[in-house]
């Protein structure tokens, strides 16, 4: 882990924070990330709350290929503390400062969550929520790269994190504004496969997906596969990439691999997720070719569905949920994962089979700053003056016809 010297070094910027012993270094490349990495892995394995988005093999993929130059990394270590020998890595968060709608005349900080980062929580070390957290709030009060206000996206809202940033914000009196709150399916494997689908399916539905799955085998060959220690993670990722461009996202123009930046992320991603034993990716094969397949990343004790794509030839067999039924097999046979994070919108079909749900939440707050306090004590009103505009847009066009 670095000392207080390589801290300081190259552009980052140092500065003591008001929490006692916390110091914050702002990395502006991937370069100057360099020195942390071992401290990254150490500081992942101990979160409070996995991040797979986070972790080093999936954030420094999309700062090389998806981040602006507006993209900065934020890290918390713990510093003079006589119980560790060296700085503690305790924090860790990439952020930018932007103007959140053109007309607006203040910026505001918030998680980096890029198009293919669905958990804007940050990585902080277990037993140091309030404290990195407090480290963070008051470097964005006095850093010429802070901000009046801090907006977190994405985040949960019922666990460490959101009971952390609760104290910080009763501590520090901060203004806050909730922005949106929903929940999304999470499973949670306990018992079997075959239990937890009884639970989760009804006998028609179970029947229909039998069906399915005899149809297919008439086809040909038909092959449940996941990706080895022993594998070659090339050619998966390949075929994933030509998988999901041969589908609706293709033909819009949105597949990873409609995009060279976005393309060359995925395969850094898999490289980097693979090499740490952090990538799950199976399949259903038919005759040999891919008829669907699923990326999961596992972080911690926990994982997150990251992308699925589907051969749409093969719709009428339902090939994205025969694999579904796979996947939750083999989280019923893994018990290095306690739960997945489906990553998915509040009205995603996948709630019909996964059963447990966590709160999502989008959250701004004031940094203290007194503009800040204005602004997130406006929201509620703001908020209302959209809601009640898009009624009065409503009804104005059902009275037109």
């Amino acid at each position: 882990m670095p000392g207080d010297a390589a801290i300081a070094v190259g552009r980052r910027t140092a500065q003591r924070a008001a929490a006692a012993n916390y110091e914050i270094t702002v990395a502006g490349s991937e370069g100057e990330l360099q020195q942390h990495l071992d401290a990254w892995d150490d500081l992942a394995a101990n979160a409070a709350e996995p991040n797979a988005y986070y972790e080093r093999w999936a954030l420094l993929p999309a700062l090389r290929h998806l981040g602006g130059h507006d993209v900065r990394v934020l890290v918390v270590y713990l510093t003079g503390d006589p119980r560790h020998g060296a700085p503690l890595l305790c924090g860790l968060m990439p952020l930018r400062r932007h103007r959140p709608a053109p007309r607006v005349p203040f910026e505001v900080l918030e998680p980096w969550v890029h198009p293919y980062c669905f958990f804007g929580i940050p990585l902080i070390r277990s037993g140091h929520e309030v404290e990195t957290l407090e480290a963070i709030f008051s470097w964005a009060r006095r850093d010429p790269f802070g901000a009046t206000t801090i907006r977190f996206t994405q985040v949960s809202g019922d666990g460490p994190f959101a009971r952390a940033l609760a104290e910080v914000c009763r501590r520090g009196d901060r203004v806050t504004h909730l922005l949106e709150e929903y929940s999304r399916a999470v499973i949670a494997p306990a018992g079997d496969a075959e239990a937890y689908l009884r639970g989760s399916l009804g006998g028609r539905q179970a029947k229909g997906y039998r069906r399915r799955k005899r149809r297919l085998a008439e086809l040909g060959e038909v092959e449940h596969r996941m990706l080895t220690g022993d594998g070659d993670v090339g050619p998966w990722a390949e075929m994933f990439l030509a998988l999901e461009r041969k589908g609706w996202k293709g033909r819009l123009g949105t597949a990873m691999d409609c995009a060279q930046p976005d393309a060359a992320f995925f395969r850094d991603l898999c490289h980097g997720a693979y090499a740490a034993g952090s990538l799950m990716m199976l399949g259903i094969f038919l005759d040999g070719e891919p008829l669907a397949m699923q990326c999961n990343l596992r972080s911690g004790s926990g994982s997150f569905a990251f992308k699925v794509a589907y051969d749409e030839d093969y719709a009428s067999h339902s090939p994205g949920w025969l694999l579904e039924l796979y996947n939750i097999e083999l989280l019923h046979s893994d018990p290095g994962i306690e739960w997945m994070d489906s990553c998915a919108s509040h009205d995603n079909p996948i709630n019909r089979i996964w059963k447990e749900r966590r709160l999502i939440t989008n959250r701004w707050i004031s940094t203290g700053r007194a503009p800040g306090d204005l602004l997130v004590a406006l929201m509620p009103l703001v908020s209302w003056l959209r809601r009640t505009t898009r009624r009065h847009a409503s009804a104005g066009g059902a009275d037109d016809r």
